[in-house]
């Protein structure tokens, strides 16, 4: 419950402040369980803070593979709800496909149409439910192995992602007290965030919640062989969605 009065605090002084720091996007890398609740606090206070023509992004969950697993402050629908994926499209020296699904029957928890599907969407991604207008993610962004700036006070995902940094994300032991390797839709939600201002950017910052979901899902690359309820409008296009904008 601190946690919570914590969180409701941070959106409060988004409120406070927006217009001193021109604030156009919150990204929210953490969550919890559960049924979506529309009058939940959380809830009530992200409504309020899009209501004023701020985007608000918040990861999808870490409960993946399985059906209706999705965090619930993500369901909302004022809210872009962000699912991980892996890396595509290029040279990838830290493996994400290493954390990515295959359809090919050996997950119980993943329904087998012996037609495997491509490594695309982070096996603990969290899921929606088919043909459900609710709960779906939004759109899929990278969040497997992201290499990123270490916070000094993050002893628990620096202590837990310590075999990454050098093994799989081949930090150089140089760089290791300034840069970390971690998996998530916490990792995956920033990189919606960055390009949310991007667009803000390139439209001169007038590009309402409404506007940039639409740019975003409307220019986001297809997923074959996924539904909606797990990887949302598809993978994000950064450089589709700030020209769709761009003034």
């Amino acid at each position: 419950m601190l946690f919570i009065f914590f969180a409701l605090a941070g959106f409060d002084y988004i409120l406070d402040h927006q217009q001193q720091y021109n604030i156009k996007v919150v990204n929210n890398s953490w969550g919890t369980s559960g049924a979506f609740d529309p009058k939940d606090p959380i809830n009530e206070a992200t409504k309020k803070v899009a209501s004023r023509g701020i985007t608000v992004v918040f990861a999808a969950g870490n409960d993946g593979p399985g059906q209706n697993t999705l965090n619930p402050y993500s369901v909302a629908p004022w809210v872009i709800g962000v699912a991980a994926g892996c890396k595509v499209g290029v040279t990838d020296p830290t493996n994400s496909e290493a954390h990515c699904m295959l359809d090919d029957g050996s997950n119980p928890l993943v329904p087998t149409n012996n037609e495997p599907r491509a490594h695309v969407l982070a096996d603990f991604s969290s899921r929606g439910i088919p043909d459900d207008p609710l709960y779906h993610p939004d759109i899929t962004a990278p969040g497997v192995h992201i290499v990123s700036t270490r916070a000094s006070t993050g002893t628990v995902l620096n202590g837990d992602d310590a075999n990454h940094d050098v093994r799989i994300c081949q930090i150089n032991a140089t760089n290791l007290p300034f840069y970390t390797c971690a998996s998530g839709t916490s990792m995956a939600s920033p990189h919606i965030a960055g390009v949310v201002a991007l667009m803000q950017e390139a439209a001169g910052g007038t590009l309402t919640p409404d506007q940039v979901l639409n740019a975003l899902t409307s220019t986001a690359k297809p997923l074959p062989g996924y539904a909606t309820w797990e990887v949302g409008a598809g993978f994000v296009d950064a450089y589709a969605a700030v020209m769709k904008v761009k003034k």
